[in-house]
Parts: structure tokens; C-alpha cells; sequence
């Protein structure tokens, strides 16, 4: 299933586009997100927002969260959470950064290695988008003990209202057959801007 490959695009187009408002706290303590199902932890930045991955699925079509249906593997695998540095579609600006964890299961032998996933990721992306431009290519991470990936694009997809280009730091976990995608993303003229709250979120993930 392609769902951590579109669903980052799915989500942060909306969070640029939508003009509905969903439920998010604000706080000026960094945020924490905990899964207790699998020891999951991740810190969003100081005084951004979060959001609930289950507040966020009316945003997904059905067939993209299916697998999710069963209670436990719920908590395990679809989109996790969503932290926005304003709350969602209340931008002051046209810049709104994101970033969403989301988890999918991944039977990596299928992919041979961590960096074949990824370049399966890219090639489904460059498939699905209108553009896809790779500015960084994929490199070896590890974070907290946890080996993975991560890469930078910038992708432009038909937004319904014109062409919408969005930048995106891209890193991709693995544990026990599960793949987590933190996506950071933001438009490309102000994503320097954010790049600093990025990596310092992505580097809190942790896994008991």
C-alpha cells in the first residue's frame, strides 16, 4: 500500500488550502505526542500546535486508511499526529509549516534495503505529483537507536485552485515491520525559516 507516500501531500495540501477548521491545542511548552501501544514518542516545536491523527482521517479518503480499521493496529500504523506552527487554516500568511507522523506497514525485504524503500517512495511521488524535483537524495540517518533515512524534495500538485508547490524534508524509521514518515514541510521561499523547529522535532523521536 503507497499510504505514508501520499499522505504527507494529502495533509499538507489541506493544511495550505482548507478552509475548515479542525480541533488543535496550542501551547508554549513544546508539545508531546506518546502512542502507549508502541512506546512512541515525538515533541512538536515550542508554541506550535497539535493535532490528533484521528481528527485528520475526514481529510483522507477511505481507501487510503482501510487498514486501520482493527482498534489496535490503529493506534500503530495511519496518520499519528499533526503539529502546524499556527492552528490549522488560520495562517496569518500564505505560510502555514507542518509536521506530520504518520506509520505504515512495510515488509522491507520486499524493498532489499532502507535506501530502496526510499527510492520507491520517490518514484511513487514522481508518479502521483505533477512535478517532483529531489534536492536532496536519500542518506543514512539514525535517531534514537532508530535506523532510517531521510531526503529533501520539493513537490507540485494540481491543488484544485492551480499549481501548489510545497518543499519537504522527508525521514523515514523502521521498526518491527512498521515504517514511520515524519514529513516536514512548508512553501519553498519560507522553508529556510522552519528547517531549524524540523530537525529539532524529527531528533525527539523515540521508540521504547
Amino acid at each position: 500500500m503507497k499510504y505514508a507516500k501520499v499522505i504527507a501531500v494529502v495533509l499538507t495540501c489541506g493544511v495550505f488550502l482548507s478552509v475548515c477548521a479542525l480541533p488543535a491545542r496550542a501551547q508554549n511548552a513544546p508539545l508531546l505526542y506518546e502512542n502507549k501501544i508502541t512506546g512512541l514518542s515525538i515533541r512538536g516545536p515550542q508554541g506550535w500546535t497539535m493535532t490528533a491523527g484521528d481528527k485528520l482521517q475526514a481529510m483522507i479518503s477511505k481507501s487510503l486508511y482501510d487498514v486501520t480499521q482493527d482498534d489496535k493496529m490503529s493506534q500503530k500504523i495511519g496518520v499519528l499526529v499533526l503539529f502546524t506552527k499556527y492552528p490549522l487554516f488560520r495562517s496569518p500568511g500564505a505560510s502555514n509549516p507542518s509536521i506530520s507522523l504518520v506509520g505504515e506497514l512495510v515488509n522491507l525485504s520486499t524493498f532489499k534495503s532502507i535506501a530502496g524503500y526510499a527510492n520507491d517512495y520517490l518514484a511513487t511521488l514522481k508518479a502521483a505529483l505533477m512535478e517532483v524535483k529531489v534536492l536532496k537524495r536519500p542518506r543514512s540517518v539514525k535517531i534514537n537507536g532508530i535506523e532510517g533515512v531521510n531526503f529533501m524534495y520539493e513537490g507540485t500538485m494540481d491543488s484544485g485552485k492551480g499549481p501548489l508547490t510545497l518543499r519537504y524534508l522527508v525521514y523515514l524509521l523502521f521498526k518491527d515491520n512498521i515504517c514511520y514518515t515524519i514529513s516536514c514541510s512548508d512553501r519553498p521561499e519560507y522553508f529556510k525559516n522552519g528547517l531549524k523547529a524540523f530537525e529539532s522535532c524529527a531528533k525527539t523521536f523515540t521508540l521504547r
